[in-house]
């Protein structure tokens, strides 16, 4: 079967039925429909259209893109489309994902090489050195249409996260195989399983926290653990003794506002201790929702992340489990000040943009020194 050769139009929509094109500005998105029960679940994806374009880079090749999906990223893979979907697992209970249902079409297409994670602080840009062709493999890429990708817990709460992939390829034949119809069932299991999903022992989920009604798709079946007898969220302080003063003067505002706040505070930190401590905080008070670390890198460190490449991060800060994390259970914020008389200067200021109300709509949209 000859590949196809015919030229692209900056934006070309392809029907993935029939595989006529025309040109255009944007796809439809695809359906998806989600059935819950106490067993388990049942999703269902109905794809029509893909957006098709040329690749600078490699001019046999064909960018393709589904709306709601990103694209696989791992340098020598071909770049085909990838989406999440994280289910609520109930309490006592593992999983098993089934594909039930799968409807596809195949066309000979040369599929473009996937694109690597930039880095955001210079100029870098997709060139032939860090977009390599893809490399040989036998079969089609990926090996599945929905796998199970990684489990997860929120405050107590188990998720699974499932991985869609609506298209394809086959290297070897150039063949792109579309798949207008995915189906996979996700049925509910008694956790004596082997394949049991490690979870906190004490779920508390605020009644104001939307996090998993918002991200997991079985929202309305799947268990939100137990909120709080008083239902206040907690704030932890983070600090150096320099800087007490400050921290003390933010943690009394935040109390006026309703927070349950303490501070930890210690003459210096490592990254390691500043995690155990924060840590230790949730399993005590699990009603704790927010983190602020109050100091620059110097003062309170950030850790060293290797995701992607090297860099200083304070995500891990609100992971309360070991483990893989798609959502953190807690918020971090960090008020990033080198010495006290700029740290009670900045808490002064946040303080004063909480309490005082504008009336100017354009305060909000302007930054202030006052």
């Amino acid at each position: 079967m000859a590949l196809i050769s015919m030229p692209l139009s900056a934006l070309d929509i392809m029907n993935l039925e029939t595989g006529s094109r025309a040109a255009g500005s944007s796809a439809e998105l695809p359906v998806r429909m989600v059935q819950s029960d106490e067993n388990g679940v049942t999703v269902t994806y109905q794809f029509s259209f893909a957006e098709l374009s040329g690749d600078p880079l490699y001019p046999e090749c064909t960018l393709f893109r589904i709306p709601g999906f990103s694209l696989v990223d791992e340098p020598g893979k071909p770049s085909v489309p990838i989406r999440t979907d994280i289910i609520g697992i109930p309490s006592n209970k593992t999983a098993k994902i089934t594909i039930t249902d799968t409807r596809y079409r195949e066309y000979p297409i040369k599929v473009a090489p996937a694109r690597p994670v930039l880095s955001d602080d210079n100029y870098e840009t997709y060139t032939l050195n860090n977009v390599p062709p893809v490399n040989y493999y036998s079969g089609y890429f990926p090996d599945m249409v929905a796998n199970r990708d990684a489990d997860y817990v929120y405050r107590g709460t188990n998720l699974m996260a499932i991985k869609i992939c609506p298209l394809r390829y086959s290297v070897s034949n150039g063949i792109v195989r579309v798949y207008t119809t995915i189906q996979y069932r996700i049925d509910f299991i008694d956790s004596n399983n082997t394949d049991q999903i490690a979870a906190v022992s004490r779920p508390f989920i605020s009644i104001t926290d939307h996090t998993l009604v918002n991200n997991v798709i079985n929202a309305e079946a799947a268990p939100i653990g137990n909120a709080p007898d008083e239902d206040t969220e907690g704030l932890l302080i983070v600090t150096t003794t320099p800087l007490m003063k400050a921290a003390q003067i933010f943690a009394e505002w935040k109390k006026t506002m309703g927070y349950k706040t303490e501070i930890l505070c210690r003459d210096n930190w490592t990254a390691s201790e500043v995690l155990t401590q924060v840590r230790q905080t949730y399993n005590t008070h699990p009603e704790l929702y927010s983190v602020i670390l109050l100091g620059d890198h110097t003062n309170v460190p950030a850790q060293l992340s290797k995701t992607f490449k090297e860099h200083l991060t304070d995500f891990n800060y609100g992971c309360m489990t070991e483990g893989q994390y798609i959502m953190p259970d807690l918020h971090r914020g960090r008020i990033s000040v080198s010495n006290p008389m700029e740290a009670e200067n900045v808490v002064r200021k946040i303080i004063y943009y909480e309490s005082v109300r504008q009336n100017d709509a354009n305060f909000y949209k302007t930054g202030f020194s006052r």
